[in-house]
């Protein structure tokens, strides 16, 4: 492989540099940790100062030419809808990830008083399934397996002599 040029690299760590705005907007975008609170804040009593000072800050952000100052509470609903949206998709990936977590865990939190594994070989009832089983790696599994399942193998290939006299 051909070392990349500098110019290569230098465009590289430019594209780099820019791409960590997006990246963290994305992170915080999907994290309930700061959709929850921003929502909390935005929501609370009108009169509330801190609510104030943020509403503010929002109504001079430039949006666009034709927005006035009187479509500031608009401007203010839309975002409260943004971060319900953002927050409810951002505790739903959380709640994934745990249920996924416990999951291959055998649904224990922690993994004192795991147990082994719940699976039990039954040669008898096993039904392996081998594609590309007439050489290579397939073919060393198909050995392997002859003697303690059933195997079935599946290849474009012809069935090697060793392996049709066990059929």
């Amino acid at each position: 492989m051909a070392e990349p040029t500098t110019l290569t690299k230098v465009n590289n760590a430019i594209k780099n540099t820019i791409s960590i705005p997006n990246e963290l907007l994305r992170y915080s975008a999907s994290e309930p940790l700061v959709t929850g609170p921003l929502l909390y804040i935005l929501t609370r009593p009108v009169n509330d100062p801190l609510r104030m000072r943020l509403r503010n800050l929002i109504a001079n952000v430039p949006y666009s030419s034709t927005v006035t100052s009187h479509a500031t509470p608009a401007r203010l609903a839309r975002l409260v809808s943004v971060l319900k949206v953002l927050f409810a998709l951002g505790v739903v990936g959380r709640l994934n990830k745990l249920l996924n977590s416990l999951a291959l865990n055998y649904w224990y939190p922690f993994n004192i008083g795991r147990p082994r594994s719940q699976w039990v070989w039954d040669g008898r009832t096993e039904l392996v399934v081998i594609t590309g089983g007439c050489s290579g790696f397939g073919y060393e599994m198909v050995k392997g397996f002859a003697g303690k399942a059933r195997v079935v193998v599946l290849d474009i290939s012809d069935l090697p002599t060793e392996l049709a006299a066990r059929e």
